[in-house]
């Protein structure tokens, strides 16, 4: 019996090592997957009030999907590799939104913003951003750039 469920977003070797993931123990969601494995196991996380929804979005090369996870009525928001702020800025209602460095850039820039309570800066290395003033890209948000191994509380 599964432990838990992975949400892959792409194949890329960052994000996911096939060798490694079938000693997890997890199940599997994941834009590589043909259309019935996800099935399965969306089926299975929906009857216990977990809904992902995966959305397929432009990244380089391979299939990709970012996610929006909802339960315990909390919605939240994964973007993956991404280049495309489109997806995102268009989502409604989202708690807590993970994007990558690149993507908040892309969003800063076109002076848009994210319509997420909290964001959390994710997909970058130790330091990269220690001390660097990265603007928010949202308004009247909290903004999160966690340090790897650092807990964050997301709701209280």
């Amino acid at each position: 019996s599964a432990k838990g469920t992975a949400l892959i977003t792409h194949a890329h070797l960052d994000h996911f090592d096939s060798a490694l993931f079938h000693t997890s123990g997890l199940e599997l969601i994941a834009a590589h997957q043909a259309e019935a494995g996800p099935a399965s196991v969306l089926a299975k996380l929906e009857a216990r009030g977990i809904y992902v929804y995966p959305l397929p979005t432009p990244n380089a090369d391979m299939p990709h999907n970012s996610y929006i996870v909802a339960a315990n009525g909390r919605r939240l928001y994964f973007t993956g590799d991404t280049e495309d702020p489109k997806p995102l800025l268009s989502a409604q209602g989202i708690d807590v939104a993970f994007v990558t460095p690149w993507l908040i850039s892309a969003i800063n820039k076109s002076g848009r913003t994210i319509a997420a309570r909290t964001v959390i800066m994710y997909h970058h290395t130790k330091d990269e951003f220690l001390g660097v003033d990265v603007k928010a890209p949202c308004t009247n948000c909290r903004f999160i750039i966690p340090e790897q191994g650092e807990v964050i509380e997301l709701f209280r």
